[in-house]
């Protein structure tokens, strides 16, 4: 940790330099980030999987079905048993939840309505790590699911090639 006195003569002289090196530095990753995305928006899934190989050491975009199937039959019962649970209490809350269309005339004689509509897809980003939570899932999905979204979809990058078991067994209860 770099400590900057103010007290000190050549104060402004080290916090311009030490913001100058934090500006540069910024600058430099949003053009690597600018790169990648060009390279996606032109090259599409051959270059998501290259970025793929590259930062998460992921062979794959999309695990098979039989991939998944293999890796949630190997999760322990005990945290099968863990999200089941857990998915039964956050649906019992979120189901108290659900919204109702309401329509009344005021005292002024003006109508107001509100209409319940749930959109109709959701996109949800569980982060690809050693440490990839199921609760992400399950904290994200089941209130779309029970606001009666159509599409869930769920994005989970492996982590050095393998997908998290609990987090693939949290998703296919949706």
């Amino acid at each position: 940790m770099k400590i900057l006195n103010s007290k000190f003569r050549n104060f402004n002289k080290k916090l311009d330099d030490l913001l100058f090196r934090r500006k540069t530095k910024v600058q430099t990753n949003s053009v690597s980030v600018v790169k990648i995305i060009d390279d996606v928006k032109k090259n599409g899934d051959k270059a998501l999987l290259k970025y793929e190989k590259k930062f998460n050491q992921n062979r794959v975009i999309k695990p098979s079905f039989l991939q998944i199937k293999q890796s949630i039959n190997s999760l322990n019962p005990k945290v099968k048993n863990a999200i089941d649970l857990a998915y039964s209490r956050i649906y019992k809350f979120h189901s108290l939840q659900k919204f109702k269309n309401i329509s009344y005339t005021d005292k002024l004689k003006n109508k107001l309505e509100y209409k319940y509509l749930p959109i109709e897809s959701v996109a949800i980003y569980v982060p690809g790590s050693s440490a990839s939570y199921p609760s992400s899932v399950l904290m994200n999905a089941i209130p779309a699911l029970v606001a009666g979204v159509k599409r869930i979809i769920m994005i989970n990058p492996g982590y050095k090639g393998k997908q998290n078991a609990a987090v693939l067994y949290a998703a296919k209860k949706m």
